[in-house]
């Protein structure tokens, strides 16, 4: 990758520069001085087929799709763009900490940062990226398998949206999370059957300001952890329990009565969502609007009439979302974020 400055990088155009590498695409936003030897070649095919997308008023030009972002070229993102605002390195493989850290020192206004399936970053550049932006908004390190996430410690307060579906986890983040401004948490985790407990040192107050939390796949979450988030985060109004297979009555019937936040619940393929749990949870959550629901083989016709009959105000949907981020979480996404996969009501 070969990038050069030009005049325009000491512009105030170049604030909110948003740059993507990755394998989706590499956009630039007020970035036209950022050059690289293969855009030429493909210029002409996307000018062709080009749209422009707006996003928060600004437009975005995608452009082409690449993954083998290196050190050498973050290190020259850093000196030609110092006021990025956000960035994708999405399977970018060949990216280090050491990459991570020359960039995150001289971008100082990242806001929002992707890092889900960078192989070689682990909490080392996740500290220099916590140290050195604290203005950083959203975070994506979903599937880095050397990013345990000890390296959140002291995050910016500023953090509101954070994805870290991995295959490791430290109970450190339960602290993290509870000192944390976190309104969007995305959590999926793999771990050996012995360490399952863990998950019940969640205290009271974990993410007290969460709104929207996504479990889905986590298959070794129990009643005991949904008890203690349904009481430690009285401000959520989204909840993704789908595929939690050890989620049982008790645990439906906990989130009936805390989560009188709740608005939208997803629970698709619980093995264990009965019809007693629908109804538990008609009968505490006083806000909920929607509860988006298939394959799930405990739920009867009758149990579904019974509960349209309690709640006439609460819409059964087998809409199935790709996820439930917050559309301003991640800019790059777009309409991504909204894409269903079924579309049918009950």
């Amino acid at each position: 990758m070969n990038l050069k400055r030009d005049s325009s990088c000491k512009s105030k155009q170049t604030k909110g520069t948003i740059l993507y590498l990755g394998n989706r695409k590499l956009s630039t936003l007020h970035c036209s001085n950022i050059n690289d030897p293969t855009y030429d070649k493909k210029k002409t095919h996307y000018e062709n087929q080009s749209t422009q997308y707006k996003n928060n008023g600004t437009s975005i030009l995608p452009t082409y799709h690449r993954s083998d972002a290196t050190d050498v070229g973050l290190i020259s993102i850093a000196s030609t763009c110092p006021f990025l605002s956000a960035i994708s390195l999405w399977n970018c493989y060949s990216v280090s900490d050491g990459g991570l850290e020359i960039l995150t020192k001289s971008c100082k206004s990242l806001k929002e940062v992707y890092l889900g399936g960078c192989e070689n970053i682990t909490d080392k550049g996740i500290l220099s990226l916590n140290q050195n932006c604290r203005q950083l908004r959203t975070l994506q390190i979903s599937w880095c398998q050397k990013i345990h996430g000890v390296g959140l410690q002291g995050i910016s307060p500023t953090l509101t949206c954070l994805e870290f579906k991995n295959y490791v986890w430290d109970p450190v983040l339960y602290r993290i999370f509870s000192e944390g401004s976190l309104e969007y948490l995305s959590i999926c985790i793999s771990v050996p059957y012995d360490s399952y407990l863990r998950q019940a040192e969640i205290d009271l107050g974990f993410a007290s300001n969460l709104k929207i939390l996504d479990f889905r796949n986590c298959k070794r979450v129990g009643d005991n952890t949904i008890k203690k988030i349904s009481m430690g985060c009285p401000m959520l109004k989204e909840w993704n329990l789908s595929f939690c297979d050890n989620v049982r009555l008790p645990g439906w019937e906990w989130i009936g009565f805390y989560c009188q936040s709740l608005e939208r619940l997803h629970v698709h393929n619980c093995r264990n969502f009965c019809d007693q749990g629908l109804l538990a949870l008609g009968n505490g959550c006083r806000l909920l609007s929607v509860i988006y629901m298939s394959d799930c083989r405990q739920i009867t016709p009758s149990g579904i009439q019974a509960f349209k009959t309690q709640r006439e105000d609460v819409e059964i949907s087998d809409i199935q979302l790709t996820t439930i981020a917050p559309s301003w979480a991640f800019t790059f996404r777009g309409q991504e974020n909204q894409l269903k996969l079924k579309d049918s009501p009950l």
